[in-house]
């Protein structure tokens, strides 16, 4: 069979619970039932300053974030028109409008025409964030 010897060596290491004890209770006194809303109030300001700092922390994070994208998106903003502006340059148009026309009575062409009949798909999808008419 099986030894007895462990089972009876934890038995003889924990004291046996005196009448009315729980087993979470080992040792500790009835203070709880004395101080009952004194230490309850207590409890109650450490939890509400322990939310209060989580939900600093937290819209600190968020704010961080925010300024995170927010930083991306201008920096990819500023790429896009750097592009558009060597693209408009290269090929006769103003640097600043997207929407100018170069040509003159019926044969004009716009910068997304340009792009479209050079197959250049990544400047006509830059132009249209840019704001250029599709005409």
């Amino acid at each position: 069979g099986v030894s007895r010897e462990p089972a009876k060596a934890v038995v003889e290491h924990f004291p046996p619970l005196a009448p009315g004890q729980d087993a979470g209770d080992e040792g500790e006194e009835n203070s709880d039932q004395e101080d009952g809303s004194e230490s309850d109030g207590q409890k109650e300001a450490q939890d509400s300053e322990a939310q209060r700092a989580a939900v600093k922390q937290a819209a600190e994070k968020e704010a961080y974030w925010s300024r995170a994208v927010r930083a991306l998106k201008d920096r990819e903003r500023r790429e896009r028109a750097a592009k558009v502006q060597a693209f408009l340059k290269a090929h006769g148009y103003s640097r600043h409008d997207v929407n100018e026309c170069k040509g003159w009575l019926y044969s004009y062409t716009f910068p997304l025409h340009s792009a479209a009949r050079r197959g250049d798909a990544e400047m006509a999808r830059l132009l249209l964030k840019s704001r250029a008419v599709r005409r």
